[in-house]
Parts: C-alpha cells; sequence; structure tokens
C-alpha cells in the first residue's frame, strides 16, 4: 500500500466516522487529504472501494485476533477476560471502523460486496458464545445463564463507551475492561455480612 493511498484512508476514516457514509463525498476526502479528486481515483476506483478497503481490513484482522486468542488462552474465564480487553482497545485504535459499521452497515450490506460484514458480526459472536459455553462446562460460569445475552451485553456495553469514554491520565480502556468484568463476573452488589451465630449455654460455658 502507497503511503498516500494510506494517507487517503486514514482522511476517510475520520470523515466517515464524523458525518457518515452517504454523506461523505469524495471531494470531501480529497480536499482533506490534499489532492485533487481525479488524482483520488488514481488509488481508489469509487468512494465505496475506499469503504470496502477499511472495513475488510478491519473484520479480518479482528477475526485473526479471536482465532488466535482461541488457541492461545486455554483458560475460558481468562479467554472471556483478553476478548473484552482487546474489544475495548479496538474502541480507541480502530474506532472509525467500529463507528462505521454501527451507524452504515444497515445500508452497506444491501450491497453483494459487503456480505462479509454479516459474516463478520456472526462469527465474532461464535468465538464469544463458544467461551462462555466452555467457561460454563468447566463450572466457571453459573449454568442459567445465557450465552447470547451474556455476550450481547459485553457487547453493548464496550460499543456504548465509544459515544463517552475518552482515556485520561490514570484510566485508560483496560480499566474500562477490568471494571466491566468485576461486575459481570463478580457482581456488583456488595454481599450481606454473614450474622455470626449465637453461642448456645453449653458453648459459654466451655473454657
Amino acid at each position: 500500500m502507497s503511503v498516500r493511498r494510506e494517507e487517503i484512508i486514514e482522511v476517510a476514516k475520520a470523515i466517515f466516522a464524523e458525518q457518515g457514509v452517504r454523506q461523505t463525498t469524495v471531494r470531501q476526502i480529497g480536499a482533506r487529504a490534499g489532492i485533487l479528486s481525479g488524482s483520488l481515483y488514481h488509488h481508489f476506483g469509487s468512494k465505496t472501494d475506499i469503504v470496502d478497503a477499511i472495513l475488510s481490513e478491519f473484520c479480518e484482522q479482528v477475526l485473526d485476533r479471536y482465532r488466535d486468542m482461541s488457541v492461545a488462552e486455554p483458560d475460558h474465564l481468562r479467554r472471556i477476560r483478553s476478548m473484552t480487553h482487546y474489544a475495548y482497545s479496538l474502541t480507541i485504535d480502530h474506532r472509525a471502523a467500529i463507528v462505521i459499521i454501527q451507524n452504515d452497515s444497515e445500508e452497506l450490506t444491501t450491497e453483494d460486496r459487503f456480505a462479509y460484514l454479516v459474516s463478520f458480526n456472526r462469527a465474532v459472536e461464535r468465538h464469544w458464545v463458544t467461551a462462555i459455553n466452555e467457561a460454563k462446562k468447566a463450572g466457571q460460569l453459573r449454568s442459567d445463564i445465557e450465552p447470547r445475552l451474556f455476550y450481547r451485553f459485553i457487547r453493548d456495553a464496550i460499543l456504548g463507551s465509544i459515544a463517552w469514554f475518552r482515556p485520561v491520565p490514570g484510566l485508560d480502556v483496560g480499566d474500562l475492561a477490568d471494571t466491566l468484568l468485576d461486575v459481570v463476573l463478580g457482581g456488583a452488589a456488595v454481599p450481606p455480612a454473614r450474622t455470626a451465630p449465637q453461642a448456645t449455654p453449653a458453648q459459654e460455658a466451655m473454657p
């Protein structure tokens, strides 16, 4: 990939995330990238080609990473933790691609070339559901947990953070991931203190 092509992609990511794919024009991308629309077409045949370049690379990278984690981490809860940390990191490192998928995938998937977005979402869910089911079988999660609901609860918490969370000194996405996991895996409520059993007369009489 040429340096100029990479620059165009980075500029397009920012504009797509700001105003959506439909509202963005090739001329806007070229203007912000500092090149004429005609020169941009030297690298991409259309705006759709730019979107495809962004999303196809993102989807491939994410699925490769999930496959690696499924092999590298045999402990199921630790795998869920690793997957959660990775998913949160994507909201910072690949925020634009996620925003495009969130906001524009319904329209994009009407085109055959973006059918992989549907397959991508299903594949990601399978990785999570597999890890959750295996944790249940191993006795690490409650047997009554519904894997898909559990996954989607975590997924929506992660995706929702895009709208409000920005890393600051002393608080990054790793801290956000740990907080979510502490809540969903350990519970947020403090268990009630156990009342000490009352001693019987016989016990009170013991030296």
